[in-house]
């Protein structure tokens, strides 16, 4: 009876030491502040069907980049608040988006999918990249982010000038 129950506790000991290896601890969000955070969608055509970014600037400010959905394929740029990048932290962290896979691909081949890639920068150095085709994360850390960014309206922000060449 002894050699089956210590059977059974060598099997349980060998099956968790092999899970831990599958299942890796997803790293915290760094204490730090978020530096950058990109989002960039394409379709069939190369065009990118959705593209925003923000960054903090060497000199302090927050520049917000995104497509214009009044005037398609054109782009907008704007300063704004660092509440701004905390926020995004904030939805990463709720959202545990630390945890992303590097890619994700469907199991079908599709010929006209979309492909997506996300980069988020902390101050630190500390990363998420991630992408995929036609193959998202279950959670809805990018949906957040991208309503959020395009729900910052244009009129409680400064447009960044345009440089003539």
């Amino acid at each position: 009876m002894k050699l089956k129950s210590l059977f059974t506790m060598a099997f349980v000991a060998s099956l968790f030491q092999s899970c831990m290896g599958i299942l890796k601890p997803v790293p915290n969000v760094p204490d730090c502040d978020l530096k950058e955070y990109t989002y960039r969608s394409t379709g069939m055509t190369s065009f990118p069907t959705e593209d925003i970014s923000v960054s903090l600037l060497s000199d302090g400010r927050v520049q917000l980049t995104r497509l214009d959905k009044e005037n398609w394929g054109e782009r907008e740029s704007y300063y704004v608040g660092t509440e701004v990048l905390q926020q995004v932290k904030e939805i990463i962290r709720e959202e545990n988006m630390m945890g992303y896979k590097d890619h994700y691909r469907t199991k079908l081949d599709v010929l006209d999918g979309t492909s997506w890639g996300l980069t988020a920068t902390f101050v630190d150095g500390t990363q998420i990249r991630s992408g995929g085709y036609m193959a998202w994360p279950k959670d809805d850390g990018i949906d957040r982010i991208k309503t959020y960014l395009y729900s910052v309206k244009s009129d409680s922000i400064a447009p960044v000038p345009v440089e003539e060449d």
